[in-house]
């Protein structure tokens, strides 16, 4: 079962922000992760934790809309470190990562960078 924390907070002029942290998938979970970019893709940095269709070390992510299946990890995945880097990938297959640096453009990710 998916463990998965919520931090409410409230600024001084009232406005509430409740942020949500996936911290770890499991194999019972069901996931679906879309994209809004063309061509956009995960590199995953050992073999991937997900089920077919997504279980090559590079997988393309479906537009948002489409209404893709829900993908199910093969194992229990600590969502609070890097799995996979973001990018696009070209039509011969190749991988592009967008980010730069130890944690730019990785998957998830709980916001920018710390430096």
């Amino acid at each position: 079962m998916a463990q998965i924390k919520f931090v409410v907070d409230r600024d001084p002029t009232h406005n509430v922000t409740i942020t949500t942290i996936v911290q770890r998938v499991d194999p019972s979970d069901e996931i679906v992760i879309v994209t809004h970019t063309s061509n956009a893709a995960l590199e995953f940095n050992q073999d991937s934790p997900l089920g077919h269709p997504a279980g090559e070390r590079i997988v393309a992510l479906p537009l948002e809309g489409t209404s893709p299946a829900p993908l199910r990890p093969t194992v229990s995945v600590d969502m609070s470190k890097q799995v996979a880097q973001c990018g696009e990938q070209d039509i011969k297959g190749v991988f592009s990562p967008w980010g730069l640096g130890t944690d730019a453009g990785g998957f998830p990710s709980n916001g920018p960078p710390k430096s």
